[in-house]
């Protein structure tokens, strides 16, 4: 599995933003990302635009 490395100038910022809503450092990362890719969703159906990945994952479900 992929794991990429976050840098290590954002891991003081993040631990203090973890640590003052009483989250693991892991739940916040998570948290931000889907927040972030909900919202690139969001402007991508908008935009009458829709994931190519999306679409042959869905494809391949027929």
């Amino acid at each position: 599995m992929y794991s990429p490395k976050i840098s290590e100038e954002l891991i003081p910022h993040l631990y203090r933003w973890a640590k003052s809503d009483g989250l693991k450092m892991t739940a916040l990362v998570n948290r931000i990302i889907k927040h972030e890719i909900e919202k690139n969703q969001r402007r991508e159906r908008s935009n009458g635009h829709e994931d190519q990945r999306n679409t042959q994952r869905n494809i391949g479900n027929f």
